[in-house]
């Protein structure tokens, strides 16, 4: 904290200092709070994993990184990368309390791994190169890749995305898509919504999800599905027994947990169809019924 001396700059975050040292990048071997500047300045990767780092200021003196991994920091709230616009990968892993995250200035970015964050928010119209995204196990409501057309992997699996916008002009260069458990997702805007290689690679979406070219179609989708639901559960929460209450004659019900892993799956049809879930761990699910060529998904509590 203050203005360091000249030709120092200030790192006020023990744990990242003595990083620093441990790996060599702070040559004065001191554990004072700041760190020659021309130690930073010409260093291409900063690698901080698991160190229990909450503040990494002073990595604005590591302008020529181009690469940035501080995952499993799990204290760290924000991270400023402003000064760092050479920045090509950047890695925040498992930094699960990392809720503010600006990468306004980083234009130069191909690759970001956001995977278990505490996003609910991230604007990425800046981030023209993204090639790979993971953002994972987030609170994301709204993301637009429609300016990315270098896209080829995208996971955004485990959030709370209401829109998503892939209209980038190359979805059939897409490798790899997944933006499963996001039950409130209805729409799912693509470049050609009747293409084969989204259901041949595939998209993995969620089951209440749909392709649509535009928002007429998805407003048009959206008042059809408000009009007649496939199917309820109750009690919810549930502690032993939950009623699937079905308004199709047949159709595929299945059960996950938080990280995905499907825990039941049973034939149900119109009507009520009761379910043992007592042997479950209490927790958030995601239950999904697919049938007649439609999908519905609900959140489910175990207690």
């Amino acid at each position: 904290p203050g203005s360091p001396p000249p030709g120092y700059t200030c790192i006020p975050d023990a744990n990242f200092e003595q990083a620093l040292i441990d790996f060599g990048y702070d040559t004065e071997g001191t554990l004072d709070g700041q760190i020659l500047t021309a130690d930073c300045s010409s260093r291409p990767t900063l690698t901080i994993i698991n160190r229990g780092v909450t503040d990494f200021t002073g990595i604005e003196a590591f302008v020529s990184i181009t690469v940035l991994d501080v995952s499993y920091n799990l204290g760290l709230a924000s991270l400023n990368t402003s000064s760092n616009t050479l920045i090509e990968s950047l890695d925040t892993e498992g930094c699960e309390s990392l809720a503010t995250l600006d990468l306004s200035n980083n234009t130069a970015l191909t690759n970001i791994n956001l995977f278990d964050n505490d996003l609910s928010s991230l604007d990425l119209s800046n981030n023209l190169l993204l090639d790979t995204v993971d953002l994972r196990f987030n609170q994301i409501s709204s993301l637009d890749f429609s300016n990315h057309p270098l896209l080829t992997s995208v996971n955004v699996k485990n959030n709370s995305l209401t829109f998503l916008d892939m209209r980038n002009g190359t979805n059939a260069s897409v490798t790899f898509f997944d933006a499963d458990f996001n039950p409130s997702l209805e729409c799912l805007f693509v470049d050609d919504a009747s293409a084969s290689y989204l259901t041949s690679l595939p998209w993995i979406i969620p089951f209440a999800t749909t392709f649509v070219n535009n928002e007429g179609e998805c407003n048009t989708l959206t008042v059809a599905d408000a009009q007649i639901s496939m199917f309820d559960i109750y009690p919810n929460p549930a502690s032993n027994l939950i009623n699937v209450a079905s308004n199709i004659q047949s159709g595929q019900f299945d059960l996950y947990n938080i990280i995905g892993k499907r825990v039941l799956s049973q034939n149900v049809s119109e009507g009520n169809t009761v379910l043992d879930v007592s042997n479950f761990s209490a927790g958030i699910y995601i239950a999904k019924l697919h049938g007649e060529n439609r999908s519905e998904a609900i959140k489910v509590i175990i207690r």
